[in-house]
């Protein structure tokens, strides 16, 4: 039908939450792929894998995209990703005096991405504070996060981010 593409790709991903007694709940993401072909110039620009860099100060969903990353990278070749976020739900902070009464929670994560072309693009950690409200009758929760990738600076307005996030009563979770 007059295609010039001339290519397979392959792409599997993973991806749970667990909830762990009386210590939170993670969720986390893993996933890879490749494109299958003898030329990478035939694998159109729209059909990349791309890796969404987040914005100064804005903690972005930290299963989808990176947090230290600027702009954003793509690639034709090979690639594997790593997400996780852990949240404690109070496990830790209530045996602290006075921060347990501002009822404050932590949160732990970690972000890597491989490509074949750059190799490790990008391996970042972070930790937060967050605390649950109410709106209305929508039940959130806002954080500030400290990022940080090991080994490397991050750039102004990346270190300290603050998000805000969701529950979905429907679900019973949170967006992240």
């Amino acid at each position: 039908m007059g295609s010039d593409v001339d290519y397979s790709h392959l792409e599997l991903s993973m991806m749970q939450d667990v909830n762990w007694p009386r210590m939170g709940y993670t969720y986390w993401r893993a996933g890879g792929g490749s494109f299958f072909t003898d030329d990478y110039s035939k694998v159109k620009l729209i059909e990349h894998r791309y890796f969404r860099g987040s914005d100064k100060g804005l903690f972005s969903d930290p299963l989808t995209s990176l947090q230290t990353l600027q702009g954003s990278y793509h690639t034709p070749k090979s690639y594997m990703e790593l997400y996780a976020i852990h949240h404690f739900e109070g496990a830790l902070l209530k045996w602290v005096p006075l921060i347990n009464r501002m009822n404050l929670e932590l949160a732990l994560g970690n972000g890597a991405v491989w490509t074949e072309e750059f190799g490790p693009l990008q391996v970042e950690t972070y930790v937060g504070l967050e605390r649950k409200f109410k709106l209305y009758d929508q039940t959130m929760r806002w954080g500030m996060y400290y990022v940080s990738r090991p080994g490397t600076i991050v750039p102004q307005g990346f270190k300290f981010k603050f998000g805000i996030n969701t529950y979905d009563p429907y679900q019973g979770k949170w967006m992240y």
